[in-house]
């Protein structure tokens, strides 16, 4: 999709916009008059073109916005329109607005038709590939390679979380199951000193118990009867029954004694019977805990198991392990393209290629992304060659992750190139908009202005305003 039509009410120098928006090649130029020692800088030329980033994005591909802006209004050429104010955002299609609740999900919503448009606009200073840092083309690079795939930071952080979870299971089953064992080694000591138990007979212990009972019933019986003693003869006899036996009272005496020495021994082996069944109590404890510490046991086994997992995930998830693996593959494509563009702008004189390490004085290697021409560091090469090298890879990044938006901006990219190599960038990309697409070519430098159609300059009157020139004559904006 290409843009059609770009208007805005004050956006930084430009205070009433309204632009239609032509295929092909055109040309940006500034003027300066506010302050003529600065020639086109500070003109507005950027921020022109940072006013559609914006329209697009919500951003500003430079960085920074204006604090003055009000409102600004795009259309494309498949009926998409946005309107953008701060803090609102309002998309219509073919007339109709989009039912999207709140600007994030908004915004998602055009990244998705969109697509990935950060090379669409490059500028040397902000985002030229060649001058960003080591972290920048890194991460430049993997959020290319991995924009089809998970986001890798957000697994490993929920990877990172599990491993926290997994390990606080841990630990509680190991304090249960250590608590468990303590128990255990306390009950067993309490057996122990309950003692020798094994003297103990079931058998021998009911028999006493019979023996007691008998006693008891001979003594209650001897003790009930209402004797009389003979006068005579002293012999203890039951009136109406002579036949019944009498025993003596030291007999009887005796049997008591018998009796109180049977109830000793009963209620010894009542306690040694209280503590068998103590003890049995006990042991079902131990056995109860044994099992439960058996599963203790297996629940570890299967903890220390996921924790491994989870471990072995997030080596994997690490820069140095599947990203790195996808970066090199990605790296090994996007080279095969890059020989491919060398050769289609810079006639193969100029061959870049793009690695994934960078060998230092010692003769050892790190990983750094470091840009090679003709397989020496781009450092050794000029200001004019670097910004060649920056129009390769910036296209061969358009060519192997396309986006769905034709229009491109060169913010001072082609600025410095002699006039052959600046040529060959021209009409390479005047044939790469042939089926349609716009892009501006912004420069410093007038004279250029001929290798184009439409030259378009941003003048800036005054300490607050701008305007801009289509082919020297027609205000098209103010």
């Amino acid at each position: 999709m290409n843009i059609k039509h770009l208007s805005c009410k004050e956006f930084g120098l430009f205070k009433d916009l309204d632009l239609t928006v032509e295929s092909g090649v055109h040309f940006l130029s500034g003027e300066n008059k506010y302050n003529v020692s600065s020639d086109s800088n500070g003109s507005g030329k950027s921020m022109f073109l940072d006013c559609i980033h914006y329209a697009l994005t919500g951003k500003s591909y430079r960085g920074y916005l204006p604090d003055n802006i009000k409102e600004v209004r795009i259309e494309l050429d498949n009926g998409l329109v946005i309107v953008r104010q701060p803090k609102v955002l309002r998309i219509y299609q073919n007339g109709k607005e989009v039912d999207i609740k709140n600007i994030q999900d908004k915004q998602e919503h055009l990244n998705s038709l969109f697509g990935n448009i950060t090379v669409n606009f490059t500028n040397w200073k902000y985002n030229g590939f060649v001058n960003l840092s080591d972290r920048d083309k890194k991460e430049l690079l993997e959020s290319l390679a991995f924009q089809d795939l998970p986001n890798f930071d957000e697994l490993t952080e929920k990877v990172r979380q599990d491993i926290v979870k997994v390990q606080q299971q841990i630990t509680q089953v190991q304090a249960s199951s250590t608590s468990k064992e303590d128990m255990i080694k306390s009950l067993q000591q309490d057996i122990l000193n309950l003692g020798d138990l094994s003297g103990y007979d079931e058998k021998v212990h009911s028999q006493y118990k019979m023996l007691i009972k008998q006693i008891e019933r001979q003594i209650y019986h001897q003790e009930s009867l209402h004797t009389i003693v003979c006068p005579k003869c002293n012999h203890s006899f039951v009136p109406g029954q002579e036949n019944v036996s009498i025993l003596s009272q030291d007999d009887l005496n005796k049997l008591k004694e018998s009796l109180q020495q049977l109830r000793t021994i009963d209620e010894h082996l009542n306690s040694i019977l209280t503590k068998i069944n103590y003890k049995k109590t006990l042991e079902n404890k131990i056995l109860k805990l044994q099992q439960e510490s058996t599963t203790d046991q297996s629940i570890l086994t299967e903890l220390n198991k996921k924790a491994q997992i989870l471990e072995n995930a997030k080596d994997i998830l690490s820069p140095s392990g599947i990203r790195s693996y996808i970066t090199t593959i990605f790296l090994d494509n996007f080279n095969k393209v890059l020989e491919y563009v060398s050769y289609k702008i810079a006639y193969g004189d100029l061959q870049v290629t793009l690695s994934g390490v960078s060998k230092l004085k010692s003769g050892d290697e790190r990983n750094k992304i470091q840009v090679l021409v003709n397989e020496l560091p781009i450092e050794r090469y000029s200001d004019g060659e670097k910004r060649v090298v920056d129009i390769i890879i910036q296209e061969a990044f358009r060519l192997l992750y396309p986006n769905n938006v034709d229009f491109y901006v060169f913010d001072e990219t082609l600025t410095l190139l002699d006039e052959s190599r600046f040529q060959s960038v021209v009409s390479y990309y005047k044939n790469v908009v042939q089926g349609g697409g716009t892009i501006f070519v912004v420069s410093q430098d007038t004279d250029l202005g001929v290798y184009f159609d439409t030259v378009y300059k941003v003048i800036r009157k005054s300490a607050s305003e701008s305007i801009v020139t289509k082919n020297e004559q027609d205000v098209v904006l103010t």
